[in-house]
């Protein structure tokens, strides 16, 4: 990802924090993927959006394939929302690990 690309993204959702609705997160995500293709693979730049941004595991939706089947960072956005497993891989469906730690952290969701 081009560096003024992942800067402007993290600028943005910085102008939102730390009250940002749902809805103001998905537009900046949504506006960011849509400007950079590579954003889809990057892992380091996402870990940072799902683990500071409140509603920033949304970011599982636009991701490749592969990243949504990347372990660490299934489980990264589980620990924010149990609701991450929606768009991860269905791979996850049966892991025991993401599936304790969905619940561990999200036993009243």
């Amino acid at each position: 990802m081009d560096v003024t690309n992942k800067m402007t993204l993290l600028a943005n959702l910085d102008h939102i924090h730390p009250f940002p609705s749902k809805q103001d997160v998905l537009t900046c995500l949504q506006e960011a993927f849509n400007s950079d293709d590579s954003l889809k693979d990057d892992k380091e730049t996402m870990i940072l959006v799902i683990d500071k941004y409140a509603y920033g595991w949304h970011a599982l939706k636009f991701l490749s394939d592969a990243l949504k089947a990347d372990k660490e960072l299934v489980m990264l956005a589980v620990t924010k929302s149990m609701r991450a497993l929606e768009y991860a891989s269905n791979k996850f469906s049966n892991d025991e690990d993401i599936m304790l730690t969905a619940v561990k952290y999200h036993r009243m969701e």
